[in-house]
């Protein structure tokens, strides 16, 4: 017997409700390039990179004229069963007659299928527009449970409807992508009507509607609050964000020369052992051969390693490689390949991507943006900036006054730098900035976001949040009342850590326009490394090895826990001592870590530490929030381990999660152990976005048309003279009932038309 829309199905702690669903399969050429000359399809990021919808991204896709259906397969849950339509067939009325009297769709991952509707069926069948407020996401629904977001990753976990993911794969690729021609078979591509297997498309479309159906029961539905979450959510990725297609192309073509002409450097300086700048195992063996040792190349590791002393050639080699493999080469990429042609990009924020809820982004990738450049020094007789230490003199006109004293990046510089770049080719890109210019670049990404024309971007970040939270749910007393003030935490421990007195610090900024050296080492890394149980090693993550030794590190450590034990004791433990410096210790369950083996240990109980709770219903230890929402740890075990500090047994608490960090471990659904510490990060993060969620949802009701956000940060665009800066963070700090009296704060705030960080 089928499932009838309407009905529920208890899950974890909430329920699911059955909602009729649908699904697409289309063909399309976006993303690739055909080579009459070689008669193939190739990638429009280049030769040898990722072809079609992961290329271009979901509205490019849905947009390309060649864009078009295969067929769609459906579900009203009425008892009628799935149902398959196909071009030529007649119009699917009943589907239409369920949507205009407000009935719900769902679908897996639903913006692709919103994209589709609102850019293929409405232009080849004419059909009404589909409306974002009658959809539901079953991925959604997944991720918000802490499942993978990828249907056939989620349905196997969840044992139910296996998607047969090879099969549908091999169906994909001979369907709904271009296909090479070869000797016997001239095809560009294949059409499922051409042959009789071709059924095997429409059973992948009826069988991907069963999955997602299974996956979308075995998922607890959104609360209601976060449902306006995502939906605010859906209307961002659709309203899209505005780029300067003008500046993208020629500062994309001077990096790419750039990037040729340091590569043929990096031949000449490994003699021919390396022959570019992606080339990773050349030049990790090339490296090994100089005396430098690197396990990896990415980005971390590159600033480890530059910080030391290494020979100069494998220096000049490994800043090459980070420009041409970091983020803005990235950026740069999405920027040419993801932008539609009306300047905006679309479909860029992930919902629920992490499991605290936090949100990730494609393409551009606003979250590990550059916030700065190198110090800028300008030219006063034409205005032109170039980095401190190229030149004395102007290079760009003919007056050639001397340069004046060097600044930090700012909004003027990179605008200037824009400017220069979108009029220059790379020779004389390269005559004014150097050996700066890859880093110039990245530096500028930034701002090719702009606002559209008559509009203007408004922004602000919260100030200190993940702090400002950690300090209220650990009810660190004078860590709240110092955000209540003046807010200075990295002042405040760089002044306790060195002894520096704290006016002195605050002095320096007002006086020199920038922060005190120690602020960073002193003050920055200490807050970042050690509010979730960091040791030593997470203190060097944060660059701290470069300013102090271990032993300095250590006992600056335990001099941050000594003045904080209120967040010590919010990581919490397994034993306590008997009395400090004993080094004797008796068994409780206490802080975050206590309750949460406590909960493990007697399923069904309640265990509350402040503004947190641990529960396990089923297989699932549960976090509920200050907002009322869960985090999910599924199967949680605990392991009997020895406790190195106590020389007694302990418990070791794990659970399954599907990682999507390949520094945490292997990617996937996997095993993962958690303490204390983790589980306060975990906390706090969630607790943040609940902030800023909420933020988002007042600034949206008042008018204000966001169009991006980085964890603090909300971007809106909006119609030139519309609202102000004042009542934007107004807004994002008008509090929900549980936050009411924290000392949320958001300053700093803009209004213009290149985006920036102040």
């Amino acid at each position: 017997m089928s499932e009838l829309a309407g009905q529920v199905h208890p899950v974890g702690l909430s329920h699911s409700t059955v909602l009729p669903d649908f699904d697409f399969e289309t063909y399309s050429e976006a993303g690739n390039v055909w080579l009459p000359e070689t008669k193939k399809w190739v990638s429009i990021a280049g030769k040898g990179k990722k072809k079609g919808l992961p290329v271009v991204g979901a509205a490019v896709y849905a947009m390309h004229p060649s864009t078009e259906l295969l067929c769609m397969a459906y579900d009203l849950k009425d008892g009628g069963g799935r149902r398959l339509w196909v071009p030529g067939a007649p119009d699917p009325v009943d589907l239409f007659w369920h949507l205009a009297n407000g009935g719900l769709l769902e679908a897996h991952n639903s913006m692709f299928e919103y994209l589709i509707w609102n850019n293929v069926a409405t232009r080849d069948f004419g059909w009404a527009p589909l409306e974002i407020n009658q959809l539901r996401c079953s991925a959604a629904k997944a991720r918000a449970y802490s499942y993978p977001g990828a249907l056939g990753k989620v349905s196997e976990i969840v044992g139910v409807e296996l998607k047969d993911v090879a099969a549908g794969k091999r169906v994909i690729n001979r369907y709904s992508v271009p296909r090479n021609p070869t000797k016997n078979d001239p095809r560009t591509r294949i059409l499922p009507t051409d042959e009789l297997k071709g059924v095997d498309l429409f059973n992948y479309c009826l069988q991907d509607i069963r999955a997602e159906s299974s996956v979308s029961l075995s998922c607890p539905d959104l609360s209601p609050t976060e449902l306006n979450v995502w939906i605010l959510d859906q209307q961002i990725n659709a309203r899209g964000i505005c780029i300067d297609v003008d500046a993208v192309t020629p500062i994309n073509k001077i990096f790419r020369d750039a990037l040729e002409f340091h590569n043929t450097r990096i031949q000449s300086i490994t003699g021919g052992a390396v022959e570019g700048a992606t080339k990773v195992t050349d030049m990790t063996n090339w490296l090994h051969s100089r005396g430098v040792h690197m396990d990896s190349l990415d980005e971390e590791a590159i600033d480890e390693m530059l910080l030391t002393e290494i020979p100069s050639d494998c220096r000049d080699v490994l800043m090459v490689r980070q420009a041409a493999a970091g983020a803005g080469a990235k950026k740069l990429n999405a920027l040419t390949t993801r932008v539609c042609p009306d300047n905006r990009m679309y479909d860029a924020f992930n919902y629920y991507r992490a499991h605290t809820g936090r949100w990730s982004s494609e393409g551009l990738q606003l979250q590990n943006m550059k916030a700065s450049g190198p110090n800028m020094c300008k030219a006063p007789c034409c205005g032109t900036y170039f980095p401190d230490g190229a030149t004395v003199f102007c290079t760009a006109c003919t007056i050639g006054d001397p340069l004046e004293s060097p600044e930090e990046w700012s909004l003027e510089s990179m605008e200037n730098c824009i400017d220069v770049m979108s009029k220059v080719d790379f020779a004389t890109a390269d005559k004014y900035y150097g050996k700066h210019l890859l880093a110039i670049i990245g530096a500028c990404i930034r701002g090719l976001i702009v606002a559209a024309p008559g509009k203007e971007l408004i922004c602000s970040d919260y100030t200190a949040i993940e702090a400002v939270v950690l300090a209220v749910i650990s009810h660190c007393l004078w860590r709240i009342e110092l955000f209540k003030t003046h807010g200075k935490i990295y002042e405040k421990t760089a002044s306790d850590i060195t002894g520096l007195p704290f006016a002195e610090l605050i002095e320096h900024k007002v006086t020199t326009g920038s922060h005190h050296p120690h602020r960073k080492p002193f003050g920055k890394v200490p807050e970042l490394a050690s509010g979730y149980q960091g040791w030593i090693g997470a203190w060097m993550q944060f660059g701290a090895g470069e300013f102090m030794d271990e032993e300095t590190i250590k006992k600056s450590i335990l001099a941050w826990r000594a003045a904080s034990p209120e967040i010590v004791e919010l990581w919490g433990g397994q034993f306590r001592e008997t009395h400090p410096g004993s080094w004797k210790f008796t068994r409780e369950y206490f802080g975050l870590e206590g309750n949460a083996i406590l909960a493990v240990l007697n399923p069904g109980n309640w265990y509350t530490y402040g503004f947190l709770s641990y529960g396990v219903l089923g297989d699932v230890l549960y976090c509920r929030l200050p907002s009322g929402r869960y985090l999910s740890y599924h199967e949680p075990r605990l392991d009997t381990v020895l406790d190195r500090r106590t020389k007694q047994e302990s418990y070791q608490l794990s659970h399954m999660m599907n990682n999507t960090n390949p520094k945490k471990g292997k990617q996937g659904w996997i095993r993962v152990t958690t303490y204390g510490g983790m589980l306060t990060e975990n906390a706090t993060q969630a607790v943040a976005r609940d902030l800023l969620a909420h933020g988002m949802l007042n600034l949206a009701e008042a008018g204000y048309d966001i169009v991006g956000h980085v964890h603090d940060e909300i971007i809106a665009e909006v119609p030139a003279g519309f609202g102000s800066v004042e009542e934007f963070e107004t807004l994002m700090t008008t509090l929900p009932d549980w936050a009411q009296g924290w000392p949320i704060k958001a300053d700093g705030g803009w209004r213009g038309h290149r985006y920036r960080k102040d």
